[in-house]
């Protein structure tokens, strides 16, 4: 008897499932560097497609407590990979800017430490000084958030 009911109850939990299966997809420009990123539905039905695009931009999302409104910083380090110059851009407002950008080796040793003005969106870092290699590059905004990701010297 246990046997039976513990089937019957397997196959209806079974049946009702709605579990879909899905890969994540890349896609990659000219230098190799990652410009889509895509989930695919793998056993949807046709016709339900649960995919989504989402682009691939360094975004840092806060929320300020008294105003409740979502604020949203970009940061944009281009090129990457670089030879000389690294460049950094981002769009920030009034409540939420960068405080302190900190650029580091891949062991961990802090090569430049910089601080812009609330109101600056633009900053060149000069590399000719530094060796070839991959170094991380730490944003840290007025509301505590980091942000921390990798870039290439040629």
């Amino acid at each position: 008897m246990n046997f039976k009911a513990l089937s019957l109850f397997f196959f209806l939990a079974t049946i009702g499932f709605k579990g879909f299966a899905q890969q994540l997809s890349f896609t990659y420009d000219a230098a190799g560097n990652q410009t889509q990123r895509q989930w695919i539905c793998i056993n949807c039905r046709p016709g339900t497609s649960q995919s989504s695009t989402q682009p691939l931009v360094m975004e840092i999302k806060s929320q300020e407590s008294d105003k409740q409104q979502l604020k949203m910083t970009k940061i944009i380090a281009s090129p990457n990979p670089f030879k000389e110059i690294l460049n950094l851009s981002w769009q920030s407002n009034e409540q939420v800017y960068v405080k302190e950008i900190g650029i580091y080796t891949i062991t961990g040793i802090k090569t430049h430490d910089l601080k812009p003005a609330p109101s600056q969106q633009e900053l060149s870092v000069p590399f000719s000084h530094m060796p070839v290699g991959t170094y991380i590059v730490s944003v840290i905004l007025s509301n505590q958030k980091r942000e921390t990701f990798k870039v290439i010297k040629n």
